[in-house]
């Protein structure tokens, strides 16, 4: 037996109803009953909606079957959503989703964590390239042979000579920020090492005056390296 039938869906607890597919009317020949048609019908339905993406309500289905292949007077059958296997098949792809959600979230976890640690290797190579590049400049080794080394250009060995590191700047500067007080040579020095580089009393007076320069720092005596927080930070 032919069966006219029509699948619609509710955004508004019933208030409008609009057809389910763009054809508003099939028809299906089969033994069933129109009631039986009709409960088939709307759980397939159910089961295509719940495969959206989720940027639309799910809303609620009716499916309306006519016995023969018009879809005119009252209908024979009529099926809504709210039954026990619309729920089954619910809890089914929410256990899905949510199966996908923690996947993808430990996926960005793992991928947070290692590209934390990269940066840190990356920080961790680039301030140990550079003392070691003033290792060699502070021993009169040729700033040609440290480029080369370095696989730099000789314009960042001259100004590793001639401003120490800006990694060695930008560490002393948090430390002074962070302490605040006064600081000559010898503080600085030790801060310096804390923060993992290699220098002397020499070049740290030379970072101390490129803190003074950006007005990190006050210079407090009129011939001795010794500086104070500003604080009246630019």
């Amino acid at each position: 037996m032919k069966h006219a039938y029509t699948i619609q869906v509710t955004l508004d607890a019933g208030t409008t109803w609009q057809n389910h597919a763009a054809d508003p009317c099939g028809i299906q020949e089969t033994d069933a009953t129109a009631a039986r048609l009709a409960s088939d019908l709307l759980n397939e339905a159910f089961e295509v909606r719940l495969k959206m993406d989720g940027t639309e309500p799910l809303g609620e289905l009716r499916c309306c079957v006519w016995d023969g292949p018009h879809a005119q007077g009252a209908p024979a059958a009529v099926a809504s959503s709210g039954t026990d296997l619309q729920w089954e098949a619910l809890e089914r792809t929410l256990s899905e989703v949510a199966d996908d959600l923690a996947h993808f979230e430990e996926e960005k976890r793992q991928a947070d964590q290692a590209a934390a640690s990269a940066q840190t290797a990356i920080l961790n190579a680039r301030r140990r390239l550079e003392n070691l590049a003033l290792a060699g400049l502070r021993s009169n080794m040729p700033q040609v042979m440290i480029a080369h080394g370095a696989r730099r250009s000789r314009e960042w060995v001259r100004r590793l000579q001639d401003d120490g590191t800006v990694s060695m700047a930008d560490d002393l500067r948090a430390a002074v920020l962070e302490q605040g007080g006064t600081w000559n040579a010898k503080r600085a020095v030790d801060a310096l090492a804390a923060a993992g580089h290699d220098t002397d009393e020499k070049g740290a007076r030379a970072v101390l005056r490129k803190l003074a320069a950006d007005r990190t720092t006050i210079k407090v005596h009129p011939t001795s390296a010794i500086y104070e927080a500003n604080p009246d930070q630019p």
